[in-house]
């Protein structure tokens, strides 16, 4: 597996395990975490989703900007020999 690979896999699922500890702390004790869903509360498994959701949307853009940016200091120099 290539560095930007892991690099994209450690952004991605570190914003996924976020959105899931939000939404798994709103089903536990839905005061401590208030999830907003079209502008209305939500509770419950919507609230889960909801919050999985919105750590995988800026988690995949991060993701990938940061596997761009390992993937061009990481690459071979071409020689032309």
């Amino acid at each position: 597996m290539s560095k930007a690979r892991k690099v994209f896999f450690v952004v991605f699922g570190f914003s996924l395990l976020v959105g899931l500890v939000i939404g798994v702390v709103n089903l536990i004790w839905p005061e401590a975490a208030s999830i907003e869903l079209n502008g209305e509360q939500v509770e419950g498994m919507p609230a889960l989703w909801t919050s999985i959701f919105v750590g995988a949307i800026p988690g995949g853009i991060f993701g990938l900007i940061a596997a761009g940016i390992t993937k061009l200091f990481t690459r071979k120099k071409k020689t032309t020999e």
